[in-house]
């Protein structure tokens, strides 16, 4: 579509939030679980109390579309706390295309793609980077188009994945996982 304005990302992208108001816009986000976000100054945050928080944009999106996120995790590197960008059905674990930094089974240093399928088998989890993200901004991307799969943290090399990816449509999520997470 046309851009209407430069000065707002809402006439450039099909979907978009620059989190500039003072609560959760939920003509475009549903909260999926965990207390409400707050916000201060265009940066959301999202605090663990329960399992996770978890918000999801109310569209779904299906090949063709990209979900970028500008993130910064204040507890990266610590055992259980993960933070998380991607598209995931529902049931969470079915259909999913996702980064997670701080995996807590490896040994808090790492950053995952976790894909699967319909099916629910996992098809592409495995280590992106074995580097722990740094506590300060982080730009991850998610992408998929014509059976392709391409997954990013800043400039690193992109990972690809080519096989039993979730065709699905699939709404875009941010979440945090672990008690007092940020």
């Amino acid at each position: 579509q046309a851009a209407t304005s430069l000065s707002s990302s809402d006439g450039i992208f099909s979907f978009s939030d620059e989190f500039s108001g003072t609560s959760l816009d939920l003509t475009k986000w549903a909260l999926r679980n965990g207390s409400s976000p707050t916000f201060d100054n265009g940066v959301m945050t999202l605090l663990s109390t329960t399992p996770y928080g978890r918000i999801e944009s109310i569209p779904s999106f299906g090949q063709g579309y990209m979900v970028e996120a500008l993130m910064r995790h204040p507890q990266a590197g610590t055992s259980n706390l993960v933070s998380e960008v991607g598209f995931a059905s529902a049931s969470e674990f079915v259909n999913t295309l996702r980064i997670m930094d701080d995996f807590p089974d490896t040994a808090n240093v790492t950053n995952w793609q976790w894909v699967t399928d319909a099916s629910g088998l996992t098809q592409g989890k495995g280590i992106m980077s074995l580097t722990t993200l740094n506590t300060g901004w982080n730009h991850f991307r998610i992408g998929r188009i014509a059976g392709t799969a391409s997954l990013q943290v800043n400039d690193w090399t992109p990972t690809t994945i080519t096989t039993n990816l979730p065709t699905a449509n699939m709404p875009a999520f941010l979440m945090s996982y672990g008690n007092n997470n940020q």
